[in-house]
């Protein structure tokens, strides 16, 4: 993917989420939203700007210190979309304290809220790694966490809002999801090619290995203590699907859960 069709294609998007939260404002969504449902979202939402910037710091590294240029444009692209992320998160969170007439208070619940400290933690060994080597920083954000992160702060989180008839929420999370999408998808394609290097792809498929089985357990803890949050209203079945989900793309791989805890 290149400037001009990133471009062209984030622009599109975000036309149709300002479309989308306009026609929800002129139709009273946002002020027909139930106080229990909109608290809800100040738990799961509101602080998922937090790791999203992490990942923003973290990617300001691989650009930086990745020696090819197309990962540095692929890093380059994430990073503009977590900004687009973290934005979004704000201006939807402060329409909602509007109807609300609370403050979701984010920065308390990210710093204090039991459920969110294992994601905390690993976004802070995330930023602590982005320093030192961009490829173990890709694979622990990309290939590791983000297939179950993105899975239910996003794509789960979309019908939920869905059923609560919040169609800006909903719109705003499938857009999000779409990106993170993308950025599992680069990185498979990185490791994939790595893998089927001629010279080096049994010490590239060793040192991916090793990255899985180090990150993999965090990000189960990670993903596990946020989805508490969410209570009865989760499906059943996402654990399972996400789990699987994983699962595929490792073995596509050739990579493994050794010693890594299961979703």
């Amino acid at each position: 993917m290149y400037y001009k069709v990133y471009n062209g294609m984030q622009s599109e998007s975000e036309q149709a989420i300002d479309s989308v939260f306009a026609t929800a404002e002129a139709i009273g969504s946002f002020d027909r939203l139930s106080p229990d449902y909109i608290t809800f979202l100040g738990r799961v939402w509101a602080p998922m700007r937090y790791p999203e910037w992490a990942v923003v710091k973290s990617f300001q590294d691989v650009g930086h210190y990745t020696p090819s240029s197309p990962i540095c444009a692929c890093a380059s692209f994430q990073l503009f979309d977590g900004l687009r992320h973290v934005q979004r998160n704000i201006t939807l969170s402060l329409r909602l304290e509007r109807a609300l007439n609370d403050t979701l208070d984010p920065r308390e619940r990210w710093l204090t809220d039991e459920a969110w400290q294992p994601l905390r933690r690993y976004a802070e060994q995330l930023l602590a790694t982005s320093g030192r080597e961009w490829g173990e920083t890709t694979v622990a954000s990309n290939l590791v966490l983000k297939p179950l992160l993105s899975s239910l702060a996003y794509d789960e989180l979309a019908t939920m809002a869905g059923v609560e008839g919040d169609i800006a929420t909903a719109h705003l999370a499938l857009e999000m999801a779409r990106d993170e999408h993308r950025h599992i998808d680069w990185t498979h394609d990185l490791v994939k090619y790595l893998h089927e290097d001629r010279r080096h792809a049994d010490a590239n498929h060793e040192l991916t290995q090793g990255w899985v089985e180090k990150w993999l357990p965090r990000a189960v803890e990670a993903v596990s203590s946020m989805a508490q949050l969410h209570g009865e209203r989760l499906d059943p079945g996402w654990r399972e699907r996400a789990a699987a989900a994983l699962d595929d793309r490792l073995e596509e791989l050739g990579l493994s859960r050794t010693q890594a805890s299961a979703a």
